[in-house]
């Protein structure tokens, strides 16, 4: 079996007190043929000295400093500097196991496929193991086409097949995949359009990624507008479902996935801020038809539709129950 190189990307900012965990996972991989490039995006800690003084140990790390910009915006300058054969990502308050890129590599030759992907632990911000309430929906070893990924993203949803950085990838898949500037959830924006272009996807149960549950990240900040950037996401994914001749059923599942994080999103928002209800609003007018298209089907069950209901009342109901 040859050794490709794999490009793993970074992006940086703020980090001061993880990425040296991080780097050390990632550059004594058993897995050597890596090129690994670090973007720092405006850190104002000490993150892109470290980085600086990482790439002078190491003649795989090549460091970028920009502006800040956000995680999508450096994720696709990441992406743009990459010239490996594959493509894998690691966030700099996370680390990952040593044999990760080893394994992944290993399955995603073997199998001729185009992803491969592990399971993910959670630990606290001290790295210790933790329960999440995800941990109970490991991914087990097996294989599936593109379409039969992105069918079961949307019919079963779960975060393992969504997030960037407990895979690899082979590099052209990124041909004409943009990750949207200045919005969060970028993960969610992108998948199923990448995923929709594989031939072969394979799975390893081995828990690889060990992902830093902390209040401060992105996945656990409290209610701001950007949160709404997910229902923007999922609302493109349903356009391309749509388009590339998905299932009823599996539109619908998505549709169904949509109400509820609009609902979570409602809940989790303040009734007496205005801009906050003001873009609940604005976003229900793009919502609605697709709980109107909800209530039309024959498959989805009666509590659904009751909620579908109230929420065609009013979205502000849900400030209340």
């Amino acid at each position: 079996m040859d050794t490709p190189k794999i490009s793993i990307l970074v992006p940086v900012y703020n980090v001061e007190k993880y990425i040296d965990e991080c780097l050390d996972s990632i550059i004594n991989q058993t897995y050597k043929n890596l090129e690994i490039i670090l973007v720092d995006d405006g850190s104002t800690d000490k993150s892109g000295e470290i980085c600086d003084r990482y790439a002078r140990c190491d003649s795989r790390i090549k460091v970028i400093h920009q502006k800040n910009q956000g995680l999508a915006t450096t994720r696709n300058v990441l992406v743009a500097a990459a010239t490996g054969d594959y493509i894998g990502f690691v966030d700099s308050d996370d680390f990952i196991s040593p044999n990760m890129y080893s394994d992944l590599i290993e399955i995603i030759q073997k199998k001729g496929a185009d992803i491969a992907m592990c399971n993910i632990g959670y630990v606290d911000k001290n790295g210790s193991e933790i329960i999440n309430h995800n941990s109970s929906n490991p991914i087990s070893e097996r294989e599936l086409t593109g379409k039969e990924f992105v069918t079961e993203l949307c019919d079963n949803y779960n975060p393992a097949y969504v997030v960037t950085w407990n895979k690899i990838y082979i590099r052209t898949l990124f041909h004409n995949i943009h990750y949207p500037d200045g919005k969060i959830s970028e993960d969610e924006a992108v998948i199923h359009r990448i995923a929709h272009k594989c031939n072969k996807i394979v799975f390893t149960s081995k828990i690889h990624y060990f992902y830093r549950q902390q209040p401060t990240s992105i996945m656990n900040a409290k209610f701001t507008l950007s949160r709404l950037d997910n229902l923007d996401a999922i609302l493109d994914r349903i356009l391309f479902l749509t388009k590339n001749n998905y299932s009823l059923s599996t539109i619908n599942n998505c549709r169904k996935f949509l109400t509820n994080d609009f609902i979570v999103s409602i809940r989790s928002s303040n009734k007496k801020n205005n801009a906050e209800k003001n873009e609940i609003k604005e976003k229900f007018k793009l919502i609605k038809p697709h709980c109107k298209d909800l209530l039309k089907s024959d498959t989805i069950d009666s509590n659904t539709k009751k909620t579908i209901r109230l929420l065609l009342i009013s979205p502000f109901l849900f400030f209340y129950i």
